[in-house]
């Protein structure tokens, strides 16, 4: 859901959110925030973007780069890579939320303190825009539609907010 609302804020070909990059509080059960059905507060969503600067950033890529990036994120974080142990980002362990609108897309919207990751695995250094809006209005948005209007959410069940 979060990368839904941030590739549909900034109008970009895709959006990756790693689950260990973004929120607060502490791990519980491998969930570091959630959002629960029912009415969803601004402190829900503060605990999901802590930051007052919430804006994601926009990555330029080279047309063959998104199978690289998401290749990698996988094999680092299945749970039978041993050699991923030590990445710092990589206590979690589970899959990056992603929202994708092309087949090969040219442009991404993480975080920023994505962007790092992003140019480690392409072994180059990536030019990331600031987007406009801020990752909380984008899925105050988001929350505030049926499920069914928001292009690759399925919805969780009948509870949905």
């Amino acid at each position: 859901m979060i990368a839904a609302a941030l590739r549909g804020d900034t109008g970009t070909d895709a959006a990756f959110v790693p689950p260990s990059k973004h929120g607060t509080q502490a791990p519980l059960d491998g969930a570091i925030t959630a959002v629960r059905p029912g009415p969803v507060s601004g402190l829900d969503l503060m605990r999901l973007f802590p930051s007052d600067d919430d804006r994601a950033v926009v990555v330029e890529l080279a047309r063959e780069d998104w199978q690289i990036l998401t290749s990698a994120y996988a094999a680092a974080a299945a749970p039978d890579a041993r050699s991923a142990d030590s990445l710092w980002w990589n206590w979690c362990r589970m899959p990056a939320g992603i929202s994708v609108h092309t087949e090969r897309p040219t442009t991404v919207a993480v975080m920023p303190s994505v962007v790092r990751m992003l140019s480690e695995w392409l072994d180059r250094d990536l030019n990331a825009q600031p987007a406009g809006a801020g990752a909380r209005a984008a899925m105050t948005r988001v929350l505030s539609r049926a499920p069914r209007e928001i292009p690759g959410v399925e919805a969780p069940g009948a509870d949905w907010v």
